[in-house]
C-alpha cells in the first residue's frame, strides 16, 4: 500500500522503521526522510536540502518515497503514544531539538483568545532584522475582524517600519519589557498610532525604544500618538524618544471626538523630551503610579477635569507641569522634584482664557527651580490679565522644600488669580527671598495653616498683592512641631476662635499645650489624655467665661488654664476614666461645658481689663528659698482614691481649703516619700448632688454644711489612699474638738526572700497587730548589684497581713520595717466635757477566783498590753443570785500580768474593764 502523504493523526503507521543507507537517496521529494547508517543522523528532505531532523523544525506535510508496509500487513500508521502528544486533528507538526514530535496549533487561529504574531501566520521578526511592523498590524487587524481578543507579541526586538495600530476592543500585550518595539534606522514615524479615534482597548507589558540616536524625526517621533476612549496604557516602558513619549488625545484632525474614561498607570519613561502630553480633548480620566524622566516637560497639560496621582516626576526637565490650558486637575500625593525652571507652571495664554479649577494636594515638591539662583518658582501660576484670571486653585498639605544648590525665587507665586486657597502646606530649607510666598493682583486669598522650617523665618506673602496693612492671614490652627517628633497631632498648637458663650459674643486666640481646638466639633481636644494640658487665653472681645451670667459682658483679659489628666488622679479614683479626648463634659440639660469643671478648663492665672489679677487652680507652691519638702496653699479635692478599688468614691470624698507640706495638690503624692506628708486646714464632703438626683462622681462642688478644721497626716512609704490618711486634729462646725495621740508601741524588722515574684506578704507577728495598728516604715530592696529604697509601692491588705507589690522580680532580698501604733482620741465638748475613746485599745477580761479566797488573777489581753499602758476602769463581781456588784479597782499590775482582792468570798465570777493608755 502507497502513501503520497502520511497524516499523523490518523496513526496509522505501525511498527515502522527506516531502513539505514549510505547516502542519501536520488530524486527526493519534500519531507522524504531517511536515516544514515555512517554518520547515523536521521534526514530530513525539505525540498532543497537535507536537514539533520533531530534540529527544531516544523512539519507542515511528511510523506514517504516508497510504500510502508507494516509487518502484519496492516495499513502503516505512525504512533504518537511515545511523543507526549495528544492524539488530535493538527495544523502543523513541530519536532523538537530532542527529537521528540510535538504538537502545534490544533485549530485555525480563527476565533481564538490570544493570537501570537510570531506564528508563521504572520512572521513577526524577533530579532529586529526584518521589519515587524507591517506584520504585527496584520496580525492585529485579522484579531480585530475574527473577535479575538488578545493579539500577544513574544520577547524580542521588533524593527517598525511602520506605526503599530491598535483596534479597538484588542489587548496588545507583551511579554514584559523584554518585548521591544523599535523603530527603525533612518524612519520617520511613532511607535504606536491610532488612525482615529479608537475604544476599549488594552497596550501593555512591552518597551518601546525611539531609536533618536539614528533618526532625524519630522513627523514621527512620539512613542505613543493615540485618541482613544475607556482604553488603558499599563507596564509600559519608553527610551530614546525623540519627542513625547505618549501623546494622549493630541491629534489636531481629531478636534471635535473628545475622549473619556483612559487609564495610564505604572508606567515608566526613561528618556524623551516631554513624557506626556495630555491633550485638550482627553477628560475624565486617570494618570497614576508612573516614573516620568524627561528633559523638557514630565507632564503637559492642555486637557480638563483628569486626577494625576501616585506619580514621581523627575529626571532633570526644565519643568515637571507644564499647563497650557488646564480645566479641572487634580494633582494629589506625587513626587514632583529636579526641574531646572518650575515645579509646576500655569503660562499665561495668548489668548483670553486662564486655567482654573486646580486642586494641588499631598505633593513632595522638592529640588526644583535650581538652574539659576533667584530666578524661578517651585509653583506660579498666571492669569490672562487683570480681568481673566485664573481661578479656584487650592494648594493644601503639600511639603515644598529646596535643597539643592540654586534657591528658588519664591515657593509659590500668583499672578492675576482669584479664589486662592494654601492650606496647611509645609516650607523647607529656604528660599531666595526670606518669604515663600509671592502675589500680584489676586482676589479672594486664602492662607492659613501653613508652617515654616529650617530658616524660613517670614510666611507673609510679599509683591505689589500683599497689601500694607496685614501682610498675611492665618485663620484656625496653626502647629509648631519639635524636632524629630513622630506623632500626627503636635503637642503646641495655636487656635483663633470666635463664638458666642453665655449669649455673649467672643473672639480669642489661644496657645495651647498638650491640647488642640477642634473647629468641626467646637471643641478642645487633649493630644494625649494621661497629661495635663495647658491654655493661654488672650480675649479680644467677650467676657471671664462664666461672667457672662452675672451680667458682666466685657471682663476680657488674659488668662492661663489647666485641664487635668487621668495622672491627676490615682488608679482607682474613678474620676480617672471620666477624662477623654474631649477638653469638657456633657450636663444634664445637654449643654456642653468646659470651664470650671474638673473634666475641663480650671484657672490657674487671670488678669483682667479692670486691672485686677486672680491666682486660681489648686493653689501655689511655696518652695522656702531652697527649703524642703515644699509647702503648698491648695484648694482642691482629694483625688487619692482607695486601697479598695470597690470602694465608692462617694463613701469618703471630699473637698478641702488649706496647707499640703510635702504632698501635692490633690493630696495625692508626695515629694519625698520616705517622709510624712501633713495637711492642715478646712474640709467638707462633695456635694456628688450637684446636678439633680443622679450621682455625679466628678463633681468638685463642696457641701458647705458640714466643714471642719483638721490636721491630717500621710504615713512614710505609703500610697496617699483615704485609708492611710490618719486625723490628728479636728474641730467641727459646731465647736466640738477632738486630738488622737499617735504613739509607736512596737517596731519590727524583717527580710524576704521575694524568690523570683514582684511582690511580698508580710504576716501580722501576731495577734495583736493588725491593720488597724501596723504601718510600713521602712521598705529596701537589694539586687545582685545595689540597694534602693521601694518608694510608693502599691499595698493591699490580705487575711494574712500585708501584701506589697515589687514592681520587679529582680529583687534578691527586700527589708521591711513595720511599726505598731497605739491611736487614742479625746473629744472636748463645750457642753459635754471631755471624753476618751479607746477603742480597740480598751478590754473587758474575765477574772480567775481562787477557791475559798476573796483573791483573784487575771492575765493582760495580749502582748501589746502590759503593767505600764494598762488602767482598771473597773472591777464587777458576780453573785450566787445572778446580782452583779461594782467594786474598787484595788489592783496591782506585774510584769506578768494582774492580782487583786474582791473583799469577800461571796462571788462566783468577776471581770475587770481595762483600758490601754
Amino acid at each position: 500500500m502507497r502513501y503520497d502523504t502520511i497524516d499523523l493523526n490518523q496513526t496509522e503507521l505501525k511498527n515502522a522503521r527506516l531502513h539505514g543507507l549510505a547516502s542519501a537517496p536520488p530524486n527526493p521529494v519534500p519531507g522524504q526522510i531517511y536515516h544514515n547508517s555512517v554518520s547515523e543522523i536521521t534526514f530530513i528532505y525539505n525540498g532543497t536540502d537535507w536537514v539533520d531532523i533531530m534540529k527544531q523544525g516544523t512539519i507542515t506535510e511528511l510523506s514517504a518515497s516508497a510504500p510502508l508496509v507494516s509487518s502484519g500487513g496492516e495499513a502503516p500508521s505512525i504512533s504518537l503514544a511515545d511523543s507526549g502528544v495528544i492524539p488530535g486533528s493538527y495544523s502543523k507538526v513541530t519536532v523538537s531539538a530532542q527529537g521528540l514530535v510535538i504538537a502545534g496549533s490544533n485549530s485555525d487561529e480563527k476565533n481564538e483568545d490570544t493570537l501570537d504574531v510570531t506564528s508563521p501566520k504572520w512572521g513577526a521578526d524577533p530579532t529586529g532584522k526584518e521589519d515587524s511592523g507591517a506584520k504585527i498590524n496584520a496580525a492585529i487587524q485579522y484579531a480585530h475582524d475574527n473577535n479575538n481578543k488578545k493579539v500577544f507579541i513574544p520577547s524580542g526586538t521588533y524593527a517598525l517600519e511602520v506605526p503599530i495600530e491598535p483596534r479597538s476592543g484588542l489587548e496588545i500585550i507583551g511579554a514584559g519589557i523584554s518585548t521591544i518595539l523599535k523603530i527603525k534606522d533612518s524612519t520617520d514615524i511613532s511607535g504606536i498610532k491610532t488612525m482615529g479615534q479608537v475604544f476599549n482597548f488594552r497596550l501593555s507589558d512591552f518597551t518601546i525604544d525611539g531609536n533618536k540616536q539614528n533618526n532625524n524625526f519630522a513627523n514621527g517621533g512620539d512613542g505613543l500618538n493615540l485618541h482613544m476612549s475607556s482604553s488603558h496604557i499599563n507596564r509600559l516602558r519608553f527610551k530614546n524618544i525623540s519627542k513625547v513619549a505618549m501623546r494622549i488625545c493630541d491629534d489636531g484632525d481629531l478636534y471635535d471626538d473628545t475622549s473619556y474614561l483612559n487609564r495610564i498607570y505604572d508606567n515608566e519613561i526613561e528618556d524623551s523630551h516631554i513624557g506626556i502630553r495630555w491633550g485638550s480633548r482627553c477628560a475624565d480620566s486617570w494618570c497614576e503610579r508612573n516614573n516620568v524622566s524627561s528633559t523638557y516637560a514630565n507632564l503637559l497639560l492642555q486637557g480638563g477635569s483628569c486626577r494625576f496621582m501616585a506619580n514621581h516626576f523627575n529626571g532633570s526637565p526644565e519643568y515637571n507641569v507644564y499647563v497650557e490650558c488646564g480645566n479641572t486637575f487634580v494633582l494629589d500625593n506625587n513626587i514632583i522634584e529636579n526641574a531646572g525652571k518650575y515645579a509646576i507652571y500655569s503660562k499665561r495664554l495668548g489668548w483670553e482664557e486662564a486655567s482654573k479649577y486646580f486642586k494641588i494636594t499631598n505633593n513632595i515638591i522638592r529640588d526644583s527651580s535650581h538652574s539659576e539662583n533667584g530666578a524661578y518658582d517651585l509653583i506660579r501660576f498666571e492669569g490672562y490679565s487683570n480681568t481673566t484670571k485664573a481661578n479656584n486653585i487650592l494648594i493644601q498639605n503639600n511639603l515644598i522644600i529646596s535643597t539643592n544648590g540654586n534657591k528658588p525665587r519664591y515657593a509659590i507665586s500668583l499672578e492675576n488669580c482669584s479664589d486662592v486657597s494654601i492650606v496647611g502646606n509645609t516650607f523647607t530649607d529656604g528660599f531666595a527671598n526670606a518669604n515663600p510666598i509671592e502675589i500680584y493682583n489676586v482676589d479672594n486669598l486664602k492662607i492659613e495653616g501653613n508652617l515654616p522650617t529650617n530658616g524660613i523665618t517670614d510666611l507673609n506673602p510679599h509683591g505689589p498683592g500683599a497689601g500694607t496693612e496685614i501682610d498675611m492671614r492665618i485663620s484656625k490652627n496653626l502647629a509648631i512641631f519639635p524636632d524629630e517628633y513622630a506623632g500626627i497631632q503636635s503637642p503646641y498648637n495655636f487656635a483663633t476662635i470666635t463664638g458666642v458663650r453665655g449669649g455673649v459674643e467672643f473672639t480669642e486666640m489661644w496657645l495651647l499645650i498638650n491640647a488642640r481646638y477642634d473647629y468641626e466639633t467646637k471643641r478642645f481636644k487633649r493630644i494625649d489624655v494621661n497629661n495635663f494640658s495647658f491654655g493661654w487665653q488672650y480675649q479680644g472681645g467677650g467676657t471671664y467665661p462664666g461672667e457672662e451670667i452675672i451680667g458682666d459682658t466685657i471682663n476680657q483679659g488674659m488668662c492661663l488654664w489647666k485641664a487635668n489628666g487621668k495622672k491627676a488622679f490615682s488608679a482607682n479614683d474613678p474620676a480617672r476614666d471620666l477624662i477623654t479626648e474631649d477638653i469638657g463634659a456633657l450636663q444634664p440639660d445637654g449643654t456642653w461645658r468646659e470651664f470650671g469643671i474638673i473634666m475641663g478648663w480650671n484657672n490657674h492665672f487671670m488678669c483682667d481689663s479692670y486691672g485686677g489679677m486672680t491666682i486660681g487652680g489648686a493653689g501655689f507652691e511655696i518652695d522656702g528659698s531652697g527649703t524642703s519638702p515644699f509647702s503648698r496653699v491648695s484648694l482642691g479635692k482629694f483625688s487619692g482614691g482607695s486601697s479598695d478599688p470597690n470602694r465608692p468614691v462617694t463613701d469618703y470624698g471630699f473637698t478641702y481649703n488649706g496647707t499640703c507640706w510635702n504632698t501635692q495638690h490633690g493630696m495625692w503624692n508626695k515629694d519625698e516619700d520616705q517622709l510624712p506628708g501633713y495637711f492642715y486646714g478646712f474640709t467638707s464632703p462633695v456635694n456628688f448632688y450637684d446636678q439633680g438626683d443622679t450621682v455625679n462622681v466628678g463633681s468638685n462642688r463642696a457641701d458647705m454644711d458640714d466643714v471642719k478644721f483638721i490636721v491630717k497626716r500621710l504615713g512614710n512609704y505609703v500610697r496617699p489612699y483615704i485609708e492611710n490618711w490618719h486625723d490628728i486634729f479636728e474641730v467641727n462646725q459646731d465647736g466640738e474638738m477632738k486630738l488622737r495621740s499617735w504613739e509607736v508601741v512596737d517596731s519590727k524588722t524583717i527580710n524576704f526572700n521575694p524568690e523570683g515574684k514582684n511582690f511580698i506578704i508580710i504576716p501580722f507577728p501576731d495577734s495583736s497587730w493588725n491593720k488597724n495598728n501596723m504601718i510600713i516604715n521602712d521598705l529596701e530592696g537589694t539586687t545582685t548589684y545595689y540597694k534602693e529604697m521601694l518608694r510608693n509601692r502599691k499595698h493591699t491588705w490580705v487575711p494574712e497581713g500585708l501584701k506589697i507589690d515589687l514592681d520587679f522580680t529582680y529583687y534578691t532580698d527586700v527589708k521591711v520595717k513595720i511599726q505598731k501604733i497605739l491611736i487614742t482620741t479625746m473629744g472636748l465638748h463645750p457642753r459635754k466635757g471631755m471624753t476618751t475613746n479607746g477603742s480597740p485599745d480598751k478590754a473587758t477580761i474575765q477574772v480567775d477566783l481562787i477557791k475559798g479566797s476573796t483573791d483573784f488573777n487575771a492575765n493582760f489581753p495580749d502582748d501589746s498590753w502590759n503593767k505600764d499602758n494598762t488602767i482598771v476602769l473597773a472591777v464587777i463581781g458576780k453573785l450566787a443570785d445572778g446580782n452583779t456588784r461594782q467594786l474598787g479597782t484595788n489592783v496591782t499590775m506585774t510584769p506578768y500580768g494582774m492580782y487583786g482582792g474582791l473583799g469577800t468570798n461571796e462571788y462566783v465570777s468577776a471581770k475587770v474593764i481595762l483600758s490601754k493608755i
